[in-house]
């Protein structure tokens, strides 16, 4: 989640797992769940101890230059950013243990420009944002960590005037060697959902409609689409490989009104239209349910999802949960995170307002994350 341009509670993130039925369906083996099969919500504690002390290490880059992840390898040990120092302005790659920089793309502007993005294991993916006021002005790249290539891979449309046409407000997703985006193409929240072969940067039209960002599960597209504007949105997939549709888990075709879902090929999570309540589930064929109502005004603002762990940002604070044993944590008072397979990074909130704060990074590997056993309720 890119922090410094987050302007609406829309967000997505790339799922991971191949599938050979329907799409939300896997291979991945299923961890045990007992909390949800005994009808149990998530619960509060507090960080156990490896949890504890990995959010007092940071990213030394992180500490002294504002720079922010756009996403994760697998493992932790690398991180894809947007930086913003004397040395270098732009998208870098940053290894975590040394704190050496890569630099791969700069900024044309550094004083207004961002980034956000995903990375798939060998392509990073992200939009290059040219405005500090709205997301609709920016292009889209893809950088081959093997060969070094980088292309362009996307822009926003305009209408006849020259005036870009909105387009869904989150950053590009990635899996498995392809790449998916939604772009406004018209008035009235027209959209095409876009579908790039990252190898040869060819790009495929997968929908045209009133179409949302989409997710990626190995090759298939998902997203949220409805027939018109301000009707209530179902979810549709296409093999970007191929454009054909693609059928979906039970679980899946349950999902109706919300922007907010993320998932890893076996696990699934998402919000309900207000942001106000989370829905989980395990496994493919087992029915998602409510495991977290917020309290008051607050709102999920983000949700993510790394093996056996949930991520997300509401109006107040930031949160990881054991989907194992059911139990969640607060964390930070409002910090942004990206989310991998294996790894999550949350970010300190920034201390002063500005364009460009520093927001130290907190790289934990899942098998850190571990949260404390919940309190027995007094009798």
């Amino acid at each position: 989640m890119r922090r410094a341009l987050v302007l609406t509670a829309v967000l997505g993130v790339v799922l991971t797992g191949c599938t050979t039925g329907p799409v939300g369906s896997s291979s991945v083996p299923v961890h045990s769940a007992d909390w949800f099969e005994a009808g149990s919500k998530l619960c509060a504690s507090t960080p156990g101890p490896a949890l504890a002390v990995g959010m007092k290490r940071s990213v030394a880059r992180t500490r002294r230059v504002p720079t922010y992840p756009i996403a994760l390898s697998a493992d932790g040990s690398r991180m894809f950013v947007s930086t913003y120092g004397r040395d270098f302005s732009g998208v870098a790659e940053l290894v975590v243990a040394s704190g050496r920089l890569h630099p791969i793309h700069a900024f044309a502007h550094p004083d207004r420009y961002g980034a956000g993005g995903a990375f798939d294991g060998r392509y990073l993916v992200w939009f290059e944002y040219h405005s500090l006021y709205g997301l609709d002005d920016f292009t889209a790249y893809s950088y081959d960590t093997r060969s070094g290539t980088i292309r362009v891979i996307g822009q926003p449309h305009t209408d006849a005037q020259g005036n870009l046409y909105s387009s869904p407000w989150q950053d590009p997703v990635a899996s498995a060697g392809y790449a998916a985006f939604a772009l406004g193409v018209g008035a009235g929240g027209l959209t095409e959902v876009v579908g790039v072969e990252l190898a040869t940067g060819v790009r495929k039209v997968l929908r045209r409609g009133h179409a949302q960002a989409p997710i990626m599960v190995g090759t298939t597209v998902i997203w949220p689409e409805s027939a018109a504007p301000g009707v209530e949105t179902t979810l549709r997939a296409v093999d970007v490989r191929t454009g054909r549709t693609v059928e979906l888990s039970p679980v899946l075709r349950a999902v109706h009104g919300t922007l907010m879902r993320v998932g890893n090929g076996t696990e699934f999570a998402y919000t309900n239209p207000s942001h106000r309540e989370l829905f989980y589930s395990p496994a493919p064929g087992i029915p998602a349910k409510s495991v977290l109502r917020l309290d008051g005004y607050e709102q999920f603002q983000g949700l993510g999802m790394a093996a056996h762990t949930l991520v997300w940002t509401t109006t107040e604070a930031t949160y990881v949960a054991d989907t194992r044993t059911g139990r969640y944590a607060r964390l930070v008072t409002y910090g942004g995170w990206v989310a991998s397979t294996g790894a999550v990074s949350i970010g300190d909130p920034p201390s002063i307002k500005m364009n460009h704060p520093i927001s130290a990074e907190h790289v934990l590997r899942v098998a850190d994350i571990e949260i404390q056993p919940c309190p027995v309720p007094a009798r």
